[in-house]
């Protein structure tokens, strides 16, 4: 297998890092933007039309990290849902999937040649060192796998994550992504609510609707008390939208609206994000009529299945080469690499 051959010549690389990694950096999503609620009301699953577009494609990454005293390893892996079967990255298309993320900058431009691995961003010098935050260099990684796999969607494509992210000082990650969704038919479904705070800025609709904003307010928190108050039976499925944000930020580039809904059920709260508010409209009957355990769209549980699957079987493959080598892992990488 061509993987486990690029993958032994990455590890004999990696072998010769000896400079110690420095602590970790942390970044977070901006979640800054105008929230216009103006058009926004309430759905019930009954309120549906009975009709759906079909779902075409769709797409969802999973990246683990490997962690030694001296570099992190970042897999990203991809898997797609197509009319024709399931692809996989790796397999379908050949892209770097692996990051290395090392305060050994010789050890790093060794890695020059070796097909499988990022070790810099792409538009200059700057390198993943430890003062690059670890969740950029895990969505640089997870991006370029994703990316491959959007830019081959037709039809109506589900997207497991948000539209963009809205990252300070790496707008490069956010404009990447908006380029290769731009020309979709794209619905996102996003699935963690709980640091985003987008709800929480559409403060007069939500208080209207009788719920209070203060500072521990998130998305989930919000979506999840409108949905009890307005649940008319376990078996319902209740909608909040339309919201449409725009982005502002003096630190970030201009970035496109983007159209947003709540969905609210007994097993689950995600959002569901387009670019052309018809998109989820048309597409939202089919979503709720399809859903499976844990109450999440059909295709989008499938991909995230999938993915997270064959994340988890390389990583343990990587993790027996690293320990081969006398490498030693951090305690947490070792229960991600043996988790089942």
């Amino acid at each position: 297998m061509e993987f486990i051959k690029r993958l032994e010549a990455l590890i004999d690389n990696l072998s010769s890092i000896k400079k110690p990694l420095g602590p970790r950096a942390q970044t977070q999503e901006e979640d800054l933007g105008d929230i216009d609620s103006s058009e926004a009301g309430v759905l019930h699953y009954e309120d549906l039309s009975s009709d759906g577009s079909p779902v075409d494609y769709a797409v969802d990454g999973s990246l683990r990290a490997i962690a030694t005293p001296t570099f992190r390893l970042f897999l990203a892996v991809g898997v797609a849902y197509t009319k024709q079967g399931i692809v996989t990255i790796p397999g379908f298309k050949d892209v770097k999937h692996v990051a290395l993320q090392s305060d050994d900058e010789e050890a790093l431009r060794k890695l020059e040649d070796v097909a499988i691995v990022k070790y810099k961003f792409a538009n200059g010098e700057k390198l993943f060192r430890s003062d690059v935050p670890e969740d950029v260099v895990g969505k640089v990684v997870r991006e370029t796998v994703e990316i491959a796999l959007i830019k081959e969607a037709e039809g109506t494509a589900l997207i497991d994550g948000p539209l963009y992210y809205g990252l300070r000082g790496f707008p490069d990650i956010d404009s990447k992504r908006v380029e290769a969704l731009w020309g979709k038919r794209a619905v996102a479904v996003v699935k963690r609510l709980e640091t985003s705070k987008k709800l929480c800025r559409a403060k007069e609709w939500v208080e209207k609707m009788g719920l209070r904003i203060d500072a521990t307010c998130n998305d989930m928190a919000v979506a999840a008390e409108l949905g009890r108050r307005h649940m008319k039976s376990h078996k319902d499925v209740v909608v909040f939208g339309p919201f449409r944000q725009t982005f502002k930020s003096n630190k970030l580039p201009v970035l496109p609206d983007r159209y947003l809904w709540y969905i609210y059920s007994a097993s689950s709260i995600f959002r569901v994000e387009a670019f052309r508010r018809e998109y989820v409209e048309e597409t939202l009957p089919t979503l709720l009529r399809n859903r499976v355990v844990p109450g999440l769209p059909y295709h989008i549980a499938l991909v995230d299945k999938l993915a997270k699957d064959l994340s988890r079987r390389l990583a343990y493959l990587i993790c027996v080469r690293l320990m081969g080598k006398g490498l030693n892992l951090t305690y947490d990488s070792l229960m991600e690499c043996y988790a089942r």
